[in-house]
Order: C-alpha cells, then sequence, then structure tokens
C-alpha cells in the first residue's frame, strides 16, 4: 500500500521517501541496508528520480548508463487465424497462454517462436497487433506498411469474430536485440523510448515475421498487421536491463552481486540488472541471479558478507 518516490544517502544508509496510499500520509524511512526490486523500468526510473540526490564521491550515475541498455528481450508478437479446417470448437484463449517452444530457428537466426493464446481484449488493449489485415502482407521493419483497405464493420467484420476464437492463434518470438531502450523521466513521469532498432534486431525481426507469416500461409489462415509494421511501436512483456550488471561503473550502474560501484549497501536485484536479451522467458534467470546474489551475500562469497558489513 505505498509508493516510494525517492531514494537519498544518508551518513550510514539510506531514507526512503514516498506516500502511504493507506492513510495518504507521507512516508519516510531510514535503513543501513536498501534492495531495490521494482523491475527494469519501475527500479530505473525510481533511481532516476533519486539521481540529484547522489552528489560526489557518491555521485548514482558517473557512467553515464542509468536507464539505458533497455532490451525488450527481443519479444515481437503477432496475431492471426488458421483455416477453418484446423478451427476447434473451444474458447482457447481461456485456457494455458503457452504450450510449446520452437527453437528450430535459433543457432542460425538467434531467435525462438512461441504459439500462444491471448483474449481478443488484451490485443485490443495492448495494440502490440491488431486486428486488421496489412497492405503490404511481404513487408517488414519499422512502420513499413499499413492497414489494407478493407472494411473492418458491419456483417463481414460480424462474421470474422464469429469463429475468431476458434481459429485465433497468436505468436511471438523472442530474440537478442541490441538493447535500443532507454528508461526516462518525460512529461508524465516515467516513459519508456524506443527511437530506434539495431541492423542486427532489424535482421532478426523481419526474419521472425517472415517465418510466422509462413506458418500462418501453411495452416490456411491469415497472419494480422502488427503494431511495429503499423507505426513501429514496441511491444515486451519481458523489459530487462536500465540498471544493468556491468564489470566497472563505465559500463553499469552496479556490479557482480548487484550493488552500486559508488554507494555501499544498495542494491538493485531484479530483471533491471540482467545485461542483455537472452533469447527466452527471463523469470528463472531472474530469480536464479536473485538467489544468486542472495547466497553470495550471505556467504560472503566475492563480496563483503552480510554480518561484516557496517551499521
Amino acid at each position: 500500500g505505498c509508493q516510494v518516490e525517492t531514494v537519498a544517502p544518508l551518513t550510514k544508509g539510506y531514507v526512503v521517501r514516498g506516500t502511504d496510499r493507506r492513510t495518504g500520509q507521507p512516508l519516510e524511512l531510514e535503513c543501513r541496508m536498501l534492495m531495490v526490486a521494482g523491475g527494469a523500468v519501475g527500479s530505473s526510473g525510481l533511481l532516476l528520480r533519486s539521481r540529484e540526490q547522489f552528489t560526489g564521491a557518491r555521485e548514482l550515475d558517473p557512467g553515464g548508463v542509468l536507464g539505458r541498455h533497455l532490451s525488450a528481450n527481443g519479444d515481437y508478437g503477432v496475431t492471426g487465424t488458421v483455416g477453418a479446417a484446423l478451427g476447434f470448437d473451444v474458447e482457447g484463449f481461456k485456457g494455458k497462454p503457452m504450450s510449446s517452444f520452437c527453437p528450430s530457428f535459433y543457432k542460425q537466426h538467434g531467435f525462438i517462436l512461441i504459439p500462444f493464446y491471448a483474449a481478443p481484449l488484451y490485443l485490443a488493449l495492448s495494440q502490440f497487433t491488431t486486428l486488421q489485415s496489412p497492405k503490404n502482407a511481404a513487408a517488414l521493419g519499422r512502420g513499413s506498411t499499413e492497414p489494407a483497405n478493407v472494411r473492418d464493420w458491419g456483417l463481414p467484420y460480424k462474421q470474422t469474430l464469429k469463429g475468431f476464437g476458434k481459429r485465433m492463434l497468436t505468436m511471438g518470438c523472442l530474440a537478442y536485440d541490441a538493447c535500443e531502450g532507454e528508461v526516462q523521466l518525460g512529461p508524465r513521469g516515467v516513459e519508456v523510448a524506443w527511437r530506434e532498432s539495431s541492423a542486427e534486431t532489424e535482421q532478426r525481426w523481419s526474419k521472425a515475421v517472415e517465418t510466422m507469416g509462413r506458418i500462418y500461409s501453411a495452416l490456411g489462415g491469415e497472419m494480422f498487421l502488427d503494431g511495429y509494421r503499423k507505426d513501429g511501436t514496441v511491444h515486451t512483456s519481458h523489459p530487462l536491463g536500465g540498471c544493468r550488471m556491468a564489470n566497472d561503473a563505465a559500463h553499469g550502474v552496479v556490479d557482480a552481486v548487484g550493488e552500486s560501484f559508488t554507494n555501499e549497501n544498495l542494491f538493485v536485484v531484479d530483471g533491471a540488472i540482467i545485461p542483455s536479451a537472452l533469447c527466452a522467458n527471463p523469470s528463472l534467470t531472474i530469480a536464479a541471479v536473485a538467489e544468486s546474489i542472495a547466497a553470495r551475500l550471505i556467504q560472503g562469497q566475492g563480496t563483503t558478507a552480510l554480518r561484516d558489513r557496517g551499521a
């Protein structure tokens, strides 16, 4: 029930400031050790809001990398339908969302494919894909085409929706991207920007989209227009980075145990410290990294043990 807005250094420890949403009163807590775990966007945003509080030798971001190198984990989602002959008289989007993984393209192209199911409302709200046909079905790359001039209302559209649940197939790829994203502070608060895509990322996404299109075609169906080809928007369910782990402060925000290079006992332990795309669902990796950091802190392996860190 609390929202942390900033953190600031003390002579020994840190002060956390925010709002207690349960009472509406300001929140202020002092602690000897601070572990931030708000996720790639949340942790990066919190430290960006707090950056001016850290000065001199305790400058929070001497390398100027805080908020940068955000990875979408190469996520690229599309939705389509299979042919009428392959439709199932079940509401597939109410079942298990992911049932299989296809690693066939990983070795050569650096991505895996995942068929999954998501309710149409989810697709509409997240807008990573649409229910419109692309004007150029073979188009690839950012903003490469627009919706076809096909009527998306009236009886034909109702007939499409009538059979959508039985024939819907959503697919996505997880790929290696070049961490082109950035978490920043803007007029609306914490924002995420993805101004460009590297040639390597574009090559992987283009190959993935072309491959998924061929799968839909082989199944007698159609792949709808996704948000990236339509207006260049990037969707991810797996943001990583922003407070990346590195060997030194010039390339990252935290060290191998998630501790700030310039602020003892300030840790980030979540997806924000993962330094690159994983080309796989990242939750197990994030958990493994967190458990490893906890074990190393307790044992004093490669870092000062918890029991020896001064008050």
